[in-house]
């Protein structure tokens, strides 16, 4: 996938982190 290896992880998938 091109877009995890421009974009962070954290970015590609929705997360809920506090």
């Amino acid at each position: 996938m091109m877009i995890v290896e421009t974009t962070p992880l954290h970015l590609s998938l929705p997360q809920c982190d506090p």
